[in-house]
């Protein structure tokens, strides 16, 4: 693909956009129902349950480690903001999250987007259980200026407790598949075979009920209703 499949999503850009050109025709609508000042969120194409997200900053960089220290600090308030509607919307205290960031484009083993975004699901995932040989602890507001010898890395979590892994023997989708796993789940993993378009049908739909049952937008921290 010759440009990002993200950008031109949001500027429009059907030939260059997966979603636009080849699931959106299925699903009928945007995705984009959730933004904040410097990121969208919405559904994961190959979106493994209802309410599996994406962060995706409205900038280009590939990860989450090229944020700006005023990008990371709104990425707290959305996770924050995101279970509060989860909350509301699927009655989910639990969160977890996780980003294959690429630090080296051209070296990249295990991204599948060359642009940013991190995953987040309302679920509890077992990280203990997770097949890394070496992790550390990282929180959110540590990913700025994150330098390594590695192409890429792994981060994965949720609020109370996150870690980073440089390990390059995972695929691209390794942590789809895993959560997949721990959860039981029927269809495929992998949102190349499987788009899941009947769980992010159940998202759309779900937001649009709570968007409309919202008198303002005061509650949230960072997150409004899309302009799209």
């Amino acid at each position: 693909m010759d440009k990002c499949s993200y950008c031109a999503e949001f500027s429009g850009d059907v030939d260059n956009s997966y979603y636009l050109k080849n699931v959106l025709p299925n699903i009928g609508v945007s995705r984009l129902r959730l933004e904040s000042l410097y990121f969208y969120i919405f559904p994961s194409v190959g979106s493994l349950i209802s309410g599996h997200l994406l962060i995706v900053p409205k900038r280009h960089y590939t990860a989450f480690s090229m944020a700006t220290k005023d990008e990371i600090a709104e990425l707290e308030l959305v996770i924050s903001d995101l279970q509060a509607i989860y909350k509301s919307v699927l009655n989910s205290a639990s969160i977890f999250y996780f980003e294959h960031g690429i630090l080296d484009v051209g070296r990249s083993l295990i991204n599948c987007v060359d642009h940013a975004h991190l995953h987040i699901l309302p679920v509890a995932i077992e990280a203990s259980c997770l097949d890394f040989k070496d992790t550390r602890f990282l929180s959110v507001s540590d990913l700025p200026g994150i330098e390594a010898s590695t192409p890429d890395y792994i981060f994965f979590g949720d609020p109370n407790k996150s870690c980073i892994s440089f390990d390059q023997d995972k695929h691209a989708q390794y942590l789809r598949k895993a959560v997949h796993e721990q959860l039981k789940l029927q269809n495929h993993w992998n949102w190349r075979s499987d788009s899941q378009t009947a769980n992010i049908k159940s998202w759309l739909d779900c937001m649009d009920s709570f968007i409309m049952g919202q008198s303002g937008e005061k509650r949230f921290n960072a997150i409004r209703f899309c302009s799209k």
